[in-house]
């Protein structure tokens, strides 16, 4: 059996119950109720980042493969409970690795919490966020959360708007160094920061085609957001999204995975010709469908960049 290092309080963190709350203001107030400080902050890290813990969110891993731990240890929350305490010390050290996690780790709990977390530190993750953003090592998805995390900084902390749109505008203003992918999240970013500043670096990543438009929407799209024209000013023409093949891909396997939730003739008792499976019952819908599940592209200006279409 493995013994996690972890000494009280931090170690109440391995079986601290699984993670609830879906906002901020749900999840349980780990300083209060543990009586952690800024002392714990090494031991949190080291939690957040535990190896041993992370094997069991990797799904190639057999349970053979898994170390036995305590029946008490909870190895999928344990780590969520410990970047939550520590945007609440506002710790600002657990910031890099908390970005090495966010990059390790391809699970949705880090692009739904890590952007609260480092919100949570405050102004102080502004500066990382924005390197980290600029770094051409990190995946595109990391650097939707982290942009994320720099909007919602400003948004609970409003004297540091100016400096959210600052670094994000930064970022966009090397929007050759970046994917159309990352700067059309960084655009959705601005306009939810109403960065009218913004505009002019706005436009010229959209006139150098450096722009994903399925993200915010055209140009005019994006003027009218900012205030600075009306729809009237536009054309129908100046709001259509580009066409992308990929699109009739995703509504076809959308339509297979429709069809398949509908009983079958055969399920209803129409009358059919058996004879035709030569087999008892027709094939599973599984057995029939064997194409590759498309690679989606994203759909949205509205919501969060992560929350693309299911595979």
């Amino acid at each position: 059996m493995v013994t996690l290092p972890y000494q009280p309080p931090v170690s109440n963190l391995l079986s601290y119950g699984p993670c609830k709350g879906s906002k901020v203001s749900d999840w349980p107030n780990y300083v209060e109720a543990l009586a952690l400080t800024a002392d714990h902050i090494p031991d949190l890290i080291e939690l957040v980042q535990d190896a041993t813990l992370w094997q069991f969110w990797d799904e190639t891993q057999t349970e053979d493969d898994l170390p036995e731990l305590d029946a008490e240890v909870d190895p999928f929350s344990a780590p969520i409970h410990a970047w939550r305490a520590l945007g609440q010390l506002k710790a600002i050290a657990a910031i890099p690795v908390l970005i090495q996690v966010l990059v390790q780790q391809d699970v949705d709990w880090c692009w739904d919490e890590l952007p609260d977390v480092f919100m949570l530190i405050g102004p102080e993750a502004i500066s990382p966020l924005q390197a980290a953003i600029s770094d051409p090592d990190i995946p595109d998805e990391s650097k939707f959360t982290l942009g994320d995390g720099m909007a919602k900084i400003a948004g609970l902390y409003p004297d540091s708007r100016d400096d959210c749109v600052r670094a994000l505008t930064d970022c966009l203003a090397m929007s050759e160094q970046n994917s159309p992918d990352v700067n059309g999240s960084i655009c959705c970013n601005l306009l939810d920061l109403k960065a009218v500043e913004s505009a002019p670096v706005i436009e010229a990543a959209y006139e150098n085609n450096q722009v994903n438009l399925r993200f915010a929407g055209t140009w005019a799209t994006v003027q009218i957001e900012l205030g600075l024209k009306t729809k009237e000013d536009f054309e129908p023409k100046d709001f259509e999204l580009p066409y992308d093949p990929k699109l009739d891909r995703i509504r076809d396997y959308l339509d297979q995975l429709e069809r398949a939730k509908k009983p079958t003739a055969w399920e209803i008792g129409l009358p059919i010709d058996r004879h035709v499976f030569d087999q008892d019952a027709p094939p599973a819908f599984k057995a029939l469908v064997r194409s590759p599940k498309p690679e989606v592209p994203w759909l949205w200006r509205s919501g969060n960049p992560r929350e693309k279409a299911e595979k």
